[in-house]
């Protein structure tokens, strides 16, 4: 957002920003970035298919994320060069609709494989101190979980499950006017959000 005041020479010393940030640092800038947040999702399913062992459905689901990407360049030197590459927070809000198919597979009474992947449309908006505010954004939403449930013959209703979950999160590019002193310089913006990870859990069935 800043490369094109951050290349022009300032007058007097002639050289740029960029020019200074080359001669302190080695690493680009800002070089950290640290995202957190909430991503909450609920459906409501219909099973298609539904025998002794095997499930199989679709379903139509929605939610809410709200993630918080907070960015900070890791050479103090850099810093004090240019105040636009200390610390500011992006926060991101944003709704999802969509369709889920999920299928399960008892391998016996106690051990379930299940799966389930979904497709969603996801809008909202970002504030950013930087960037301005109430920037409109739109994408896809895309889940994939698979994890086995084991269910102990002495503790009914309750059940110990384990498995993988993979989630990605893109959107079109955005143009946005980023202020720059007293101008406002438009810019592209693409964001792609990735998250996988390995869990295990708990849970109560009835």
């Amino acid at each position: 957002f800043a490369s094109q005041p951050a290349s022009t020479p300032i007058p007097i010393i002639g050289s740029s920003i960029d020019d200074n940030v080359d001669r302190f640092t080695q690493i680009p800038v800002p070089a950290d970035y640290q995202v957190r947040g909430i991503d909450f999702n609920i459906g409501l399913g219909y099973d298609l298919i539904k025998k002794s062992k095997i499930t199989f459905g679709i379903a139509f689901n929605t939610g809410l994320s709200t993630p918080f990407i907070k960015i900070r360049n890791m050479d103090t030197t850099a810093n004090l060069v240019i105040d636009l590459l200390d610390t500011f927070d992006t926060k991101v809000k944003t709704y999802k609709l969509g369709s889920c198919i999920y299928g399960g597979y008892q391998i016996n009474k106690q051990l379930s494989l299940i799966g389930t992947t979904s497709l969603n449309y996801q809008t909202g908006n970002m504030e950013n101190d930087v960037l301005g505010s109430n920037i409109d954004i739109n994408g896809r939403y895309q889940t994939l979980d698979l994890s086995m449930r084991y269910r102990p013959n002495f503790l009914k209703g309750f059940y110990l499950t384990g498995g993988y979950s993979y989630k990605t999160w893109d959107y079109g590019s955005t143009t946005v006017n980023t202020p720059i002193g007293s101008s406002k310089i438009a810019r592209g913006m693409d964001i792609e959000f990735k998250i996988s990870n390995i869990y295990l859990g708990a849970g109560y069935y009835f």
